[in-house]
C-alpha cells in the first residue's frame, strides 16, 4: 500500500486523467483481445474477468483522485476557436475521454479481424479503420490539453493531496485481506 501512495503522489493531475483515460479502456479489452487470439473460452472468460476487475479499480481510484478539482460544467473545445455544443462536469468529460480511447480500440479490433478476413476490399476497410484508431486513440491528449489550458492551468504542477490519495485507496486493503 505505502508502495502505492508513494506512486501516485508522483502524479500531477494531468498524469491522473491520462492514465485514467488510457489504462481504464487498455485493460478492459484484454477480454476482446483473447476472443480475437482465438483462445479457449476459459482463457477468454479468465482474461475478461482480470481485465474488467483492473479496470474497475483504476477507474475507481482515478474519479477519486480527480475529486478535488472543480466539477462545473464547461464547453468542450475542439481548437482554440471551436467548441461542441455541450457542457460537461469533469467526470464526465473523463467517461467521455475513455469512451473515445474505448471505441479506438474497437476499431483497432475489427481492423485486425477485417485483415485477417482477406480479400481487397476488407484491407482496404481495415486500413480505413485502422486510421481511425489511430485518430481516435490520440483524440484525448489534444481534448485533455485544451480542456487544462482553459479551465484547470495549474494541473500540470499540482497532484492529490496525501488526504486524497489515502481516500482513494481507502478501500484496498479490504481486498487484500
Amino acid at each position: 500500500m505505502q508502495g502505492c501512495r508513494d506512486l501516485l503522489r508522483t502524479f500531477t493531475y494531468e498524469d491522473v486523467m491520462a492514465w485514467l483515460c488510457y489504462a481504464v479502456p487498455l485493460l478492459f479489452m484484454i477480454g476482446p483481445s483473447a476472443v480475437m487470439a482465438r483462445e479457449p473460452l476459459a482463457s477468454i472468460l479468465f482474461h475478461s474477468a482480470i481485465g474488467f476487475s483492473l479496470s474497475a479499480l483504476i477507474h475507481r481510484i482515478g474519479h477519486a483522485l480527480l475529486s478535488p478539482l472543480p466539477k462545473g460544467p464547461h464547453t468542450i473545445s475542439l481548437s482554440a476557436t471551436r467548441r461542441l455544443p455541450i457542457r460537461l462536469t469533469l467526470s464526465r468529460f473523463v467517461w467521455l475521454l475513455e469512451g473515445v480511447v474505448s471505441l479506438s480500440l474497437f476499431c483497432g479490433v475489427l481492423a485486425k479481424r477485417c485483415w485477417m478476413a482477406g480479400g481487397t476490399d476488407m484491407l482496404v476497410v481495415g486500413g480505413v479503420l485502422f486510421l481511425l484508431a489511430g485518430a481516435l486513440f490520440f483524440l484525448p491528449v489534444r481534448l485533455v490539453k485544451l480542456w487544462e489550458t482553459r479551465y484547470y492551468p495549474a494541473t500540470s504542477l499540482v497532484g492529490p493531496s496525501d488526504d486524497v490519495i489515502n481516500q482513494s485507496l481507502s478501500g484496498l486493503p479490504r481486498l487484500f485481506k
